[in-house]
């Protein structure tokens, strides 16, 4: 009996600890790595009249203490083809990495970044036709997160109605810092091909060096974005399969 008490009592202490380890805060909002779990999702992007644009598959792991977005982005018309990966690092809680290769109609850019001393460095490369550009990256740029990080954290922090939450984002295409704002306005039931969900509705709406979002974010654990709307474009993104 009392080795099982002593088992029960270890088991539900390193729980508690291990539960614990993963709440983090966030400019000062608390985010749940509990919510964020290994899957790839994939997304098809319609226009206005719901004609489908494209594809997106979008994959997150933990790897070496870090956490991994790979995403994969493709217009069906050939128009443009972009890969991305961020690496995140769980213990110091800060952006490491960033890697880009984006392939459009008229140019090839190629970006890899990493945050180092507090310091942003890596290389911006630059094709047109048969020029090519290369601009080297070692800046102390202020920022809070690079952009395509935030629809990662999204699965994890831990908002209000109405709450408001500012950042800075650093967007490596333009190489610009965007500030933006993130609230909590409602939530909604949406349906999709691969079911029906009920979602807290949240808005991102920037400065202009990014673009606007309203993102559709399922409630029931894990946490998984259902739908995004992006205004400028008339896009909308919606999840089609999850593995």
């Amino acid at each position: 009996m009392k080795n099982l008490l002593f088992f029960l009592t270890f088991f539900f202490l390193f729980s508690f600890n291990e539960l614990k380890a993963q709440e983090k805060t966030w400019l000062g909002r608390q985010l749940d790595f509990n919510q964020i779990r290994e899957v790839v999702n994939t997304y098809h992007m319609f226009d206005g009249t719901r004609n489908k644009l494209g594809s997106m598959i979008y994959g997150i792991s933990f790897e070496n203490g870090r956490l991994v977005v790979r995403d994969t982005s493709q217009f069906d018309d050939g128009s443009v083809y972009e890969t991305v990966e961020y690496h995140f690092d769980t213990s110091e809680f800060i952006m490491k990495q960033a890697w880009i290769d984006m392939k459009t109609i008229q140019a090839t850019l190629d970006i890899d970044l990493i945050q180092e001393g507090g310091r942003t460095k890596g290389n911006y490369r630059l094709t047109q036709d048969t020029t090519i550009r290369n601009f080297p990256i070692d800046s102390a740029y202020e920022y809070d997160v690079f952009r395509g990080e935030i629809y990662m954290l999204l699965h994890g922090l831990q908002l209000k109605k109405d709450d408001t939450l500012y950042l800075n984002a650093l967007v490596p295409t333009s190489m610009n810092i965007s500030g933006g704002w993130i609230s909590l306005v409602g939530e909604e039931w949406v349906s999709t091909a691969l079911g029906t969900f009920d979602c807290d509705v949240v808005w991102l709406k920037a400065d202009g060096v990014m673009p606007d979002n309203k993102i559709w974010i399922r409630k029931e654990t894990p946490r998984t974005v259902v739908k995004f709307y992006v205004p400028g474009m008339e896009l909308h993104i919606e999840l089609v399969d999850q593995r």
